[in-house]
């Protein structure tokens, strides 16, 4: 089989050297943050609203109050994207310093992110509108969120060399002030002058999920949706038993259905769907016509980290293991309509249900394996490597 990838943007994703690093558009985004072992990237389209995102200097866009703004070129400048292009900022006076920039919204769900490293201080607050209103604390010295007031939730991402993605989700946000400031302790809206922290990459989106970064100059910035499908499937999918493999690295989890993997006729209604569902369990989904009926299972709910899925399916006998644990059992009689020829990697067929996360390893089998098979292939302890007659797939 040989995916397309349909995502006419340039798009960015984390290389092998653990930079980041921008990919053309029509590539698969083969992601290494994190890991030894590369995922694909899979993500919906997405919006940067902040302006200049790595030009926190540029006195049009961003306005320090009780703060100085420095460039340089010195390794100490050095982004997580290998350029010198990181500043560092710094309180000149004791009490309420930041930088900001003004953003006009809808009402919604929208998340902030930046880039930080500790200079000669380690703790920064995110915030949208006023001194406390609604805000997320960071400390970079032990890489923990320490707070969060009004609301909404943090995280952070270790991009090495000191740098954090420090992110912060909310749903009361407004239009207006969104801000970047050292606190002299957890939950604190001053600092001591002098403080400095080096910052790139900022990104304001729509949503609760911190996507891949967008970089941005005199203008907001979209990255198209990863689209990846291949309709010439037929033949190599079991028509009327089968086992579906699927291992993921999540990192986020919300209430959404994000899709894995979708396989059909090229329709919605006969297909077989994997995905996280809306609370956060791996559903499992045989639909057709409504006189060939529907089958689903649900696992138990998930956390974020390596998911290994097996799903298999039988007219009358269908089961589902997650991560080595003993495979559930459904029943009911089932055939697809008509013969299942198309896959869609992360998303379903003109969905916008994308998984917005990482996908390890996809691979079928024409027969449905034994429910014991199905624990030992989804086992943390098994390396997808060793399973035999796994189907290989290439991406071009």
């Amino acid at each position: 089989m040989r995916f397309t990838v349909s995502r006419n943007t340039t798009a960015t994703r984390v290389n092998s050297s653990g930079l980041i690093a921008s990919v053309a558009s029509g590539v698969p985004r083969i992601d290494w943050l994190g890991q030894s072992c590369p995922a694909l990237l899979v993500e919906a389209s997405g919006q940067n609203l902040f302006l200049q995102s790595a030009g926190f200097e540029v006195a049009t866009n961003w306005f320090p109050t009780n703060t100085t703004v420095t460039t340089g070129s010195t390794a100490a400048f050095t982004a997580p994207d290998n350029s010198t292009d990181a500043d560092l900022l710094t309180s000149t006076a004791s009490g309420f310093s930041y930088i900001d920039q003004n953003i006009t919204i809808a009402s919604g769900t929208y998340t902030i992110s930046v880039f930080a490293k500790a200079g000669n201080y380690g703790l920064f607050r995110i915030g949208n509108v006023a001194s406390a209103s609604r805000a997320a604390w960071f400390n970079l010295n032990a890489g923990v969120v320490t707070g969060t007031v009004n609301g909404g939730t943090a995280s952070m991402q270790n991009y090495g060399n000191g740098w954090y993605r420090c992110i912060y989700t909310s749903s009361g946000m407004v239009s207006g002030s969104t801000f970047f400031a050292p606190s002299n302790a957890p939950n604190s809206t001053i600092a001591a002058s002098g403080s400095s922290i080096y910052f790139w990459g900022a990104q304001f989106e729509a949503g609760s999920v911190a996507t891949s970064y967008i970089p941005t100059t005199t203008g907001s910035v979209t990255r198209n949706a990863d689209v990846i499908t291949d309709t010439t499937a037929s033949g190599v999918i079991g028509q009327t038993e089968g086992t579906i493999y699927a291992e993921v690295d999540v990192r986020f989890l919300n209430s959404t259905n994000r899709r894995i993997l979708y396989i059909s006729d090229g329709t919605t209604t006969n297909s077989c769907d994997i995905r996280i569902d809306t609370t956060n369990v791996i559903r499992c989904v045989l639909g057709a016509s409504t006189t060939s009926g529907t089958v689903g299972i649900n696992s138990s709910a998930i956390t974020t980290g390596i998911i290994k899925i097996a799903f298999a399916y039988k007219s009358g006998d269908f089961a589902l293991s997650v991560n080595g644990a003993t495979a559930l059992t459904a029943s009911g009689t089932f055939t697809f309509g008509t013969a299942l020829s198309n896959i869609v990697l992360g998303n379903q067929i003109g969905g916008t249900t994308f998984l917005n996360d990482r996908i390890r390893a996809v691979a079928l089998y024409p027969n449905r394996l034994t429910n014991t098979q199905l624990s030992l292939l989804t086992s943390p302890y098994t390396s997808y490597s060793s399973m035999a007659s796994a189907l290989s797939y290439t991406l071009g």
